[in-house]
């Protein structure tokens, strides 16, 4: 499968093309999905992390769970 994204680095205002296939999914997924994906520009792998924001924020933070009712 192949992916056409627009990335924007941290501290930029523009968007860049990115396209990359998909090398493995990393199973089960949760309120996000994770895959290896490599460039199709210059075949580097990376991880790539899909948030579903429907499903809000999750924090592992044990704090958190202290205060809630």
């Amino acid at each position: 499968m192949t992916l056409n994204l627009e990335f924007q680095a941290l501290e930029s205002a523009e968007y860049k093309d990115l396209s990359a296939t998909v090398v493995k999914p990393f199973e089960p997924f949760t309120s996000s999905v994770v895959l290896l994906v490599q460039r199709l520009s210059d075949n580097q792998p990376f991880i790539l992390k899909l948030a579903d924001r429907r499903l809000g924020y999750r924090s592992s933070n044990d704090d958190d769970a202290e205060t809630m009712p």
